[in-house]
């Protein structure tokens, strides 16, 4: 299963759940989806729900092989902690998905890690997914971030000093 979650903040992400639903209807996607899609617009090729309640939202962390997920750190985080193969697309000022671009800087803390895949193009979603589904390395096998540690200091060090 792949578990989409675009968080609760009240900006949408429709370039998402556009191509969500464009890569279900190519059969870019064959296994079952899951959107939380918060304010962005639900799509009718998959389950959808905007807001989940922390229970819902981890079962389906915990049921999920893949996530594909905003750069929110609490999201990237619990998936990873739930040990799926986690693909994280940015929120962008340029698609008025938030007042600033502070998810390229977090997303590239994850990524220099080999934690996640990146997409920073939407056009490259689905080859980012089939790379992933494919990929077996170490990175993706469940993993405890623990912020006590080195990904802590370098975050608080190189990113924000509010962690």
């Amino acid at each position: 299963m792949i578990f989409v979650t675009l968080g609760t903040q009240n900006f949408k992400m429709d370039r998402v759940t556009r191509k969500i639903s464009e890569m279900i209807d190519n059969s870019d996607i064959v296994k079952e989806v899951v959107v939380q899609h918060g304010y962005s617009n639900a799509i009718s090729n998959a389950t959808c729900v905007s807001m989940m309640s922390s229970e819902m939202f981890e079962n389906y962390l915990n049921k999920a092989e893949i996530v594909i997920c905003h750069g929110g750190t609490s999201s990237i985080i619990k998936s990873l902690n739930y040990g799926n193969k986690t693909i994280v697309i940015p929120r962008l000022v340029e698609y008025k998905e938030h007042v600033d671009n502070h998810q390229l800087e977090i997303v590239e803390v994850f990524e220099s890690a080999g934690l996640i895949s990146v997409v920073n193009n939407i056009d490259n979603l689905p080859s980012i997914l089939k790379d992933t589904i494919e990929n077996e390395k170490d990175t993706f096998k469940k993993i405890k971030v623990n912020f006590s540690g080195e990904l802590k200091k370098y975050i608080k060090k190189n990113i924000v000093d509010w962690i």
